[in-house]
C-alpha cells in the first residue's frame, strides 16, 4: 500500500490533531508528517512574527488622528474640545470635533474592513465612487464619507454637518484628506 503525503496529507493530519487536542485525546501523526510539519510550522511562525498583521478588531484612538489646529482650520472657527467615542460593534472608535461658534462638525468612525460592503449596501439614497482618495472611497447621500485607507485594518465613515443637518461633502474630503496625509 503507498501512502501519498504531501500539502494535503499534512494540513488533514495537523487539523485532526488540533481537533484531538482540544478534546483532550492525544493525537497520532506518523513520525515522518509529524517533522515535516514541524519545519513548515517553524517557518510560518517566522513568517508570521515578521510581518504579523494587526488585530482587525483593535480599537482606533481617531481623536488622535487629526491634528487639532488643522481641524480648527477645516471647520472656520475655534474647536471645542474633541470628543471620542468608545469602540462598539458599530465601530473600532470614533470622535467629533466641534466648531465653537458657526454650528460646524467634523464626525469621523474607524470602522472594520468586513463592514465595508454592509456599510454600502444599507444607504437607500445611493452611493458614488470618489476617485483618488485612499485605496477606494464612497459618497453616501445618508453617511457621509466611506474611505479606505488601504493600509490599515480600519476604513473611515466621516462627514462634516453644518446647523442646517445637511452634509458639507467639500468639507468631508478635505477632512479625508487630511487623516490620509
Amino acid at each position: 500500500m503507498t501512502i501519498r503525503t504531501g500539502p494535503s496529507t499534512i494540513a488533514i493530519a495537523l487539523t485532526g490533531a488540533l481537533a484531538l487536542t482540544a478534546c483532550g485525546g492525544e493525537p497520532q501523526v506518523p513520525a515522518e508528517e509529524s517533522q515535516d510539519a514541524t519545519a513548515d510550522d517553524a517557518t510560518e511562525t517566522t513568517q508570521t512574527t515578521e510581518a504579523a498583521p494587526e488585530d482587525p478588531e483593535a480599537p482606533v484612538e481617531v481623536c488622535e488622528l487629526l491634528d487639532s489646529a488643522e481641524v480648527a482650520a477645516l471647520l472656520e472657527d475655534d474647536l471645542r474640545e474633541p470628543s471620542p467615542d468608545s469602540p462598539s460593534s458599530y465601530s473600532l472608535g470614533a470622535c467629533s470635533w466641534g466648531a465653537e461658534s458657526n454650528g460646524r462638525d467634523l464626525y469621523v468612525s474607524a470602522r472594520a474592513l468586513d463592514q465595508w460592503d454592509s456599510a454600502l449596501e444599507s444607504n437607500d439614497f445611493g452611493v458614488e465612487p470618489i476617485d483618488g482618495l485612499g485605496e477606494r472611497a464612497w459618497r453616501t447621500s445618508d453617511d457621509g464619507l466611506f474611505v479606505d485607507p488601504g493600509d490599515r485594518h480600519y476604513f473611515y465613515q466621516m462627514f462634516v454637518i453644518g446647523l442646517d443637518g445637511d452634509i458639507n461633502f467639500d468639507m468631508s474630503v478635505q477632512a479625508a484628506e487630511l487623516l490620509l496625509d
